[in-house]
């Protein structure tokens, strides 16, 4: 009888509902798994970290940095620096990063 991960598992199920599911093999036994359906993209690995963000909060994040970055200039100027909280939470989160009292 044959062990199969959960990794595994995630592809033969996702693979069986039709959409197609390419995986590529990396050196430290990293699997990652591409997705890509009607509708439906997106992707998981193994033996990694990962944290999700929304197109939105990536979007916080680049006008954040480009008031440092000496190379880029700010192309709008919809965010306050408030909308970094709660991405600052996941970031701190992923990083174990320990809350303050």
């Amino acid at each position: 009888m044959t062990n199969i991960s959960d990794f595994q598992k995630a592809v033969c199920t996702i693979r069986g509902q039709g959409m197609a599911c390419t995986v590529e093999n990396f050196e430290g036994r990293m699997q990652v798994a591409t997705i890509e359906g009607d509708g439906v993209t997106g992707g998981f690995a193994t033996n990694v970290k990962a944290l999700l963000m929304t197109d939105d909060e990536l979007g916080v994040i680049r006008e954040l940095l480009s008031f440092m970055a000496c190379g880029y200039e700010r192309t709008t100027f919809d965010y306050h620096c408030c909308d970094a909280n709660e991405i600052i939470k996941k970031i701190d989160d992923l990083l174990g990063v320990p809350k303050e009292q």
